[in-house]
């Protein structure tokens, strides 16, 4: 993935990434998303990859929050699931569910990578 010096005509501290709500200095390299033109900062540019970042901005827009908002000993996937499924008793929809429980794990700060081996543990388990 490339990324670009972005010049933007803004005061300092006024930008803030999309994914983790961080302060963006404008001397910063920047990535900014190719279908909604948001910013990322240098850090979730290197810690997501390009098709993550998309999916995370999609999410936080649709959802709310940003990556870490809530602590991530807050996050169990047996809870939520619980919760989750109870909330949607009559229309429980997988791909729906599954949503949910990524966008709550990327709010507790728990990249999809690492979500993904959560889920996998709790299968093999």
């Amino acid at each position: 993935m490339t990324y670009s010096k972005i010049l933007v005509d803004a005061p300092m501290g006024t930008l803030k990434c999309a994914i983790c709500h961080n302060d963006i200095k404008q001397d910063n390299h920047l990535y900014q998303s190719e279908r909604n033109k948001s910013i990322v900062c240098p850090n979730c540019w290197k810690l997501f990859s390009k098709e993550d970042i998309e999916l995370i901005i999609d999410l936080f827009f649709a959802y709310g929050g940003y990556f870490g908002k809530n602590d991530s000993s807050d996050f169990s996937v047996n809870e939520i699931l619980k919760n989750l499924t109870q909330e949607s008793e009559s229309d429980l929809d997988l791909d729906q569910l599954n949503i949910k429980l990524l966008h709550k794990a990327l709010l507790c700060g728990i990249t999809p990578e690492d979500f993904v081996k959560k889920l996998n543990e709790i299968l093999m388990s």
